[in-house]
């Protein structure tokens, strides 16, 4: 098994495990208290600093389930994304969830690394929430 797969293992064994972790970021004093010292939501703080721009082609890397990435589809802000996920079952939840929302022309779930498989420099909109503490160099990702 390569760490590739190994890693989507993990994420797949968190995707279908009964436990509801709560953390203390999902408080909504917290969550309120952040959005209003980043101008809001992502896509209010992307408004904000880039006023009447949509931007054509985004990439996210350890998207989960892509729901953050929709977001900023709907909102406009973004018109594709190509998301990158190493979990199986996070990438069929996704697909379903895209399919639900009417995006799946919009959004493309591609299984691997992305530092392999996405470097021709295409993107004009870079999306990494929650997943750069989780690359093995942080630094080269960067």
């Amino acid at each position: 098994m390569d760490i590739k797969d190994h890693i989507g293992k993990i994420w797949d064994e968190k995707t279908t495990s009964q436990t509801v972790k709560h953390n203390w970021w999902q408080e909504p004093r917290v969550v309120s208290h952040i959005d209003q010292k980043v101008c809001g939501s992502v896509a209010k703080f992307i408004s904000c600093h880039f006023p009447d721009m949509t931007f054509k082609k985004g990439i996210s890397i350890g998207c989960g389930n892509g729901s953050k990435e929709m977001t900023l589809v709907e909102s406009g802000l973004v018109e594709s994304f190509e998301l990158y996920e190493l979990s199986i079952k996070r990438i069929e939840s996704g697909r379903k969830l895209a399919s639900a929302r009417g995006l799946s022309s919009k959004v493309s779930f591609i299984y691997g690394d992305a530092f392999l498989l996405a470097s021709d420099g295409r993107y004009d909109f870079v999306y990494w929430h929650d997943a750069l503490h989780h690359m093995s160099n942080t630094i080269a990702a960067l």
